[in-house]
């Protein structure tokens, strides 16, 4: 889970604010950390607002993913914390790996339910990787998190 990068704080609406020219540097220089890490995964998904879609395809231009690897989600701009839960808790067996980019502070609330470990901030940019000892979407939490490591 990521929050997204560093934006500009003016547009005509939020869902339009950008990212600065640190953030895109930032998306890419994750981007970049995860391919190197091996970190990777079989869809991208993100809210729609344009600073996190900006994000999610720097992102995956960094992994070297092609923009079909990217699902826009509206859930992720508004929903409650235990709605992004829920979300994840029904993707398809299929998926063995996903990245969610969205926004604080509900992905920061969303980290501290399925996590076994608090995270107390979420900077932009940065990063919170699960694993988790279960094949079920649906089982992931707290008591099955057998790794989470904050990155960034």
């Amino acid at each position: 889970m990521i929050r997204h990068s560093k934006t500009e704080m003016m547009a005509d609406s939020d869902m339009e604010r950008e990212l600065t020219e640190q953030g895109m540097a930032d998306a890419v220089t994750l981007g970049k950390m995860f391919n190197e890490s091996g970190i990777n995964a079989d869809i991208i998904v993100s809210s729609p607002a344009a600073r996190a879609k900006r994000t999610a395809k720097l992102i995956a231009r960094g992994l070297n993913y092609s923009e079909s690897a990217l699902v826009d989600e509206q859930l992720l701009y508004h929903a409650h914390p235990e709605e992004i839960v829920s979300f994840v808790r029904h993707f398809d067996k299929n998926i063995n790996s996903l990245i969610i980019v969205g926004h604080n502070p509900i992905l920061l609330e969303a980290i501290n339910i399925l996590g076994n470990k608090r995270v107390a901030r979420l900077k932009t940019s940065h990063a919170v990787k699960f694993q988790f000892d279960t094949d079920s979407w649906e089982d992931i939490g707290p008591d099955n998190c057998k790794h989470m490591v904050k990155i960034f």
